[in-house]
């Protein structure tokens, strides 16, 4: 599933519309530009036009206000360019016979798409025509969006949780999700693809976040447990971030908030993230470096670089939120004993992969033993 959504109306589009088209439009100055999308249409004939808009307006004019000194006219481009202005369409004919040499030199030096109606025009025509470009094209973002929030809803109403949720997300719009603790800690991430792409992203994402890289990404809040402060965030790695993107975020952070009321997930995705990280890590895809990056972003940093691996598995039926908490106990009993760990569940709930720091090389077997013995306990507690 890809996203398909028609862009805003460009100057370019906008001159290719009939009632444009009436006024004979020569481009005569910014035709680099003609793909500058328009917010707006405005017409205005003061001066000052230019403290009135708020970027992305395409501006109607007979150039009454435009001056007629050239530095006015240069000074009237300035002022355009600098309020964000998309385009500068005039009517030739009544203030003006011809466009001002200085107001197409100053167009052109700015990239300021300048173009002269060689017939009369009806502005109000050529509003409604634009405006109902942009109309047509807000309906569609809010249909696609409806459409994708279906699929989420579908996803859940069929038994999905979190990581199916993000999943659709990353392949809806070919763009790594992450959802993530108010401390930065990863708690479940997608990407578009297969696990070495998404190891390749998390460890570009882990890299980057902290030089502010990633501010062009989206995020929404979403609340976890005991109303702690969590977010879902979109990275902008293969895909540019739009309008549709953040409102398709807006509801999807509101049904993994549900999902997370519902059956306790943060657990069992804490659980599911770390084993996802640990099964990378034994199948040699993660170079050391990437590896102590995503370790970090887990939360597991220990003091120590020595470490013990460990495996276990139970035969006994276990409920994935009843597993996640089992695993949660047994890393706490085992840091309260002043032995750091990352405890994960592999592919389902009953199986553990787990990280154990070590004081020394001669403690193996005793830090083998008090692993065992931290989840026996938390297993008996549940």
């Amino acid at each position: 599933m890809t996203v398909d959504l028609p862009p805003r109306i460009t100057v370019a589009q906008a001159l290719a519309l009939p009632p444009v088209q009436r006024g004979l439009p020569l481009v005569v100055a910014g035709e680099r530009n003609l793909d500058r999308p328009i917010r707006w249409v405005h017409a205005g004939e003061v001066s000052y036009i230019a403290s009135v808009l708020l970027g992305g307006e395409l501006l109607l004019t007979t150039g009454m206000g435009i001056g007629r000194r050239a530095a006015d006219q240069r000074r009237f481009v300035q002022e355009l360019d600098e309020a964000g202005a998309a385009a500068l369409f005039v009517e030739l004919g009544g203030a003006l016979d011809d466009l001002p040499p200085a107001l197409v030199r100053e167009a052109e030096r700015r990239g300021l798409p300048l173009v002269a109606f060689r017939r009369d025009v009806r502005f109000i025509p050529v509003t409604e025509a634009i405006h109902t470009e942009l109309v047509n094209g807000r309906y569609a973002v809010l249909q696609r969006c409806d459409e994708i929030h279906g699929q989420l809803t579908q996803v859940v109403l069929d038994g999905g949780g979190i990581p199916e949720v993000l999943r659709v997300l990353a392949e809806t719009f070919a763009t790594p999700v992450v959802l993530e603790a108010a401390s930065g800690r990863v708690l479940a991430h997608a990407v578009p693809g297969g696990d070495e792409q998404g190891d390749e992203a998390l460890d570009a994402w882990a890299t980057s976040r902290g030089r502010g890289a990633w501010q062009a990404g989206l995020s929404a809040p979403v609340p976890l447990g005991h109303g702690a402060p969590g977010r879902l965030v979109v990275l902008p790695v293969s895909a540019p971030l739009d309008e549709l993107a953040r409102l398709v975020l807006d509801r999807a952070a509101g049904l993994v908030a549900l999902s997370l009321l519902r059956s306790r997930q943060e657990e069992e995705l804490v659980a599911r993230e770390r084993g996802s990280f640990l099964l990378a890590l034994t199948s040699g895809r993660l170079s050391a470096t990437a590896a102590r990056r995503q370790a970090q972003l887990i939360g597991f940093a220990p003091a120590s670089g020595q470490l013990l691996p460990l495996a276990a598995e139970t035969q006994a039926e276990v409920e994935p939120a009843e597993w996640s908490l089992v695993l949660r106990d047994a890393q706490v009993e085992l840091e309260g004993r002043g032995t750091p760990a990352l405890v994960g569940q592999r592919e389902r709930a009953g199986t553990l992969l787990a990280l154990v720091a070590l004081h020394g090389g001669g403690e193996r077997e005793r830090t083998a033993e008090l692993a065992a013995a931290a989840l026996r306990t938390a297993v008996a507690r549940r």
